[in-house]
């Protein structure tokens, strides 16, 4: 749909890709050199906007951000108009959600107004904002470790000028315990050698 790509993920052979024009799917093959197509999609009843960001599959169902904010799907039916899910929150002001994470069944937003933790029905939300204990409102991504601790960073992504604005370079990653307590690492910036941070993935590292 468009070569200005802004996420890929898969599952087993089949490759989802996120573009500013929709999402396109391909497949894997033993027999074929190259992915095949497997079909586009854009906004005709299924996304509410075309320009998809993160894509997390989980559980086998497919959540993607957009300007209008998250769809949802089972990656089986992805065909079928009535397979699709949309959510928008005026909690979380729907085109401001930056980034997002589905694990322990458990959906977690970062957002331009803050973190936001649903239920996999986004039902019973948990936020923290600069009302219980954030420095700032606007998050930039997030991430979740298998004991609950949220890790997140502040700012949000200008894709015009692609830089990170508004961030806290004082507090570089910030960290919230399970038990809703915030912390900072390398508050005093002693020992690292970045202040802003684009994304990140848990899985990747041992941090305690």
């Amino acid at each position: 749909l468009s070569n200005k790509i802004n996420f890929i993920a898969h599952q087993d052979s089949i490759i989802y890709i996120a573009t500013n024009r929709g999402l396109s799917v391909f497949q894997l093959s033993n027999t074929f050199p190259i992915p095949i197509l497997i079909n586009n999609y854009d906004d005709d009843n299924r996304l509410s906007d075309r320009d998809i960001g993160k894509i997390v599959i989980d559980d086998n169902r497919l959540y993607h951000i957009n300007m209008q904010g998250i769809d949802y799907v089972s990656a089986d039916p992805l065909y079928l108009i009535s397979a699709w899910h949309h959510f928008v929150n005026h909690q979380t002001q729907g085109n401001n959600i930056q980034d997002l994470v589905v694990k322990n069944n458990r959906i977690y937003l970062a957002t331009g107004y803050g973190i936001f933790i649903y239920d996999l029905n986004f039902q019973n939300p948990v936020s923290y904002t600069t009302s219980n204990g954030l420095i700032s409102d606007k998050i930039n991504t997030i991430a979740v470790d298998d004991n609950n601790n949220i890790f997140f960073s502040y700012g949000f992504w200008n894709k015009e000028e692609l830089i990170i604005n508004n961030s806290q370079v004082d507090y570089s990653l910030g960290k919230i315990l399970p038990s809703g307590k915030i912390e900072y690492l390398n508050k005093d910036k002693s020992n690292i050698i970045f202040n802003k941070i684009k994304s990140s993935f848990i899985s990747c590292y041992n941090i305690k």
